[in-house]
């Protein structure tokens, strides 16, 4: 559901290049990468192992067919 320190250490021992989440790490754009979250340890760690941080929480809300305003 959500990528931490502990899912890209995983990845990085399991040779992935590509980790999927269901929630964003990233809400507001980063401006600094100076390691003082997680967010940002995150994403250095990711950078520095070549891998992909994609997240998929808006796509599974606008499913084709399903809206969140429809009534009834």
């Amino acid at each position: 559901m959500d990528c931490t320190e502990a899912v890209v250490d995983d990845a990085i021992a399991k040779g992935c290049n590509l980790i999927i989440s269901h929630h964003p790490i990233v809400f507001s754009g980063l401006k600094k990468f100076t390691g003082k979250n997680y967010v940002e340890r995150v994403v250095i760690k990711a950078i520095k192992n070549n891998i992909a941080l994609y997240a998929i929480h808006t796509n599974l809300d606008n499913v084709f067919g399903r809206s969140k305003f429809k009534n009834g």
